[in-house]
């Protein structure tokens, strides 16, 4: 089972690399034809998109690939299903009371733009976990670089064409579109027909009723542990401010994300196999080996990416530099997090996952909203990164808790490290530190995490 979940995970995280890769490389471009309020409003509508997309079948579509009998998988795709078009109609409403009471409140294409942009993402999303009930896990990996490189390239050139901020969120859409065709192309799902009886889908809504009920407000909260800062610095500082909080997080944990994303559907997919296994300490050592180094790596990247920030993407982006650095460091911790967050759903215990995903959220804007407040925008996204690091830290814990307690004795070596990982960063920020001596400090850094992964590792295998 665990050569399966490895396995399945490089396939699944192959493909979004690659679109990934060429995103970043056309983020350069990006930048250049759209300002930082343009991507201000864009991630406020993103949020916004994710916000709704997250919960719009109430999380039944999970459920999917979960399912032990293979009518059970048809009566839920077809529940999440209408549960999908029942939710785009209420956001669609929802919206056109509140531009009839309140116009000036978000721009009026979002009230077309965001239920067709939860539709599809939910479409998506559903399809997604039909195909992983399949083991089809190449084809989710072709879907997911032809819907980035597809979305970025139509992003481009509308930017360069002046359309504006429409530009990207219309690129978006085209991205999920092609994501959808080539999925349903190539699985035949649209080919597919089920025996559809209202008692049996009321039925099994009913069975599975935790999803709705704990596995929908954790994916909810966890989307807004991601996108809820940049509503706060929309609403609190500025667009522009929230703009490059955007990019940052576009250039940092996306790439890192793909890890976690593919580590989680491939968990989803031998959910059923991994509920009866006897092997689970083996998988919690293999997962240590491959997310053990994340953190260092993080640490590196800040580094380089506080030197290079303004070269790459423009004089304009300049104060994004500080933002990439605080966001690069604790990105490591989230991304350990998100990749065995799914155990909460496979060993339904979606409540628990509900609490520590809540703690997470509060935590963190509570950080960013006093602080900033006080000391500025750069400072508080500072303390929110630090908060971030160590309650993920913790929340990686509590995770583990559900299988063994041995790892509650890392704490205190795992609190050191964070500390020290920050220490060094605050002090290349507040010294303004040159290029060469910020590298040496990258490297003595980046050795000492090493030096501590190696022998947690070593103490991992001896408990």
């Amino acid at each position: 089972m665990i050569k399966n979940i490895s396995k399945k995970a490089f396939v699944l995280a192959s493909g979004a690399a690659i679109g990934q890769f060429f995103v970043l490389i056309i983020s350069p471009i990006l930048t250049r034809v759209y300002s930082p309020g343009d991507f201000g409003v864009f991630s406020i509508y993103t949020a916004i998109l994710y916000f709704f997309s997250s919960i719009s079948a109430l999380r039944y579509e999970v459920a999917i690939p979960l399912a032990k009998r293979e009518i059970d998988s048809n009566r839920l795709v077809i529940a999440s299903f209408f549960i999908l078009i029942l939710s785009t109609f209420i956001v669609f409403f929802g919206l056109i009371l509140l531009l009839f009471y309140r116009n000036e409140i978000y721009p009026n294409y979002f009230v077309w733009a965001l239920p067709v942009g939860i539709f599809l993402a939910g479409l998506y999303n559903l399809i997604i976990n039909c195909v992983l009930r399949k083991n089809h896990h190449l084809m989710i990996a072709k879907s997911g670089a032809l819907q980035s490189i597809s979305g970025a390239v139509f992003q481009t050139f509308s930017g360069l064409f002046g359309v504006g901020v429409l530009g990207l969120i219309l690129g978006q859409m085209l991205g999920i579109v092609v994501g959808i065709l080539s999925l349903i192309k190539s699985t035949k799902f649209n080919k597919v027909y089920i025996n559809f009886k209202i008692k049996s889908i009321l039925k099994i809504i009913n069975e599975k009723s935790n999803f709705a009920k704990y596995d929908a407000p954790a994916a909810l909260i966890s989307i807004a542990n991601t996108h809820a800062p940049i509503l706060i610095i929309g609403i609190v500082f500025s667009p522009t401010f929230a703009g490059i909080f955007a990019l940052a997080q576009r250039i940092i944990v996306a790439p890192f994300g793909i890890l976690s994303s593919a580590v989680s559907n491939a968990f989803l997919s031998q959910g059923r196999i991994y509920e009866q296994s006897a092997d689970e300490r083996v998988f919690r050592e293999k997962l240590y080996k491959l997310l053990g180094l994340i953190p260092p790596l993080a640490v590196c990247a800040s580094t380089i990416l506080y030197s290079t920030f303004p070269v790459i993407f423009g004089e304009t982006w300049h104060s994004g530099a500080e933002v990439a650095l605080w966001i690069a460091l604790f990105a490591g911790y989230k991304v350990i997090f998100d990749s065995i967050a799914s155990l909460f759903s496979i060993k339904g215990i979606q409540k628990k996952g509900v609490k520590i995903q809540l703690i997470l959220l509060v935590v963190r804007l509570m950080f960013l909203i006093v602080v900033g407040a006080i000391f500025g925008f750069h400072i508080g996204v500072a303390f929110f990164s630090f908060s971030g690091a160590v309650t993920y830290f913790f929340s990686i814990l509590s995770v583990f808790s559900i299988n063994n307690n041995y790892f509650n004795k890392y704490c205190l070596i795992g609190i050191f490290e964070i500390f020290l990982a920050y220490s060094v960063m605050g002090s290349l920020v507040l010294l303004d530190i040159e290029f060469v001596y910020s590298m040496l400090l990258m490297l003595l850094s980046f050795f000492l995490f090493v030096i501590r992964s190696r022998n947690f590792m070593k103490n991992l295998k001896n408990n």
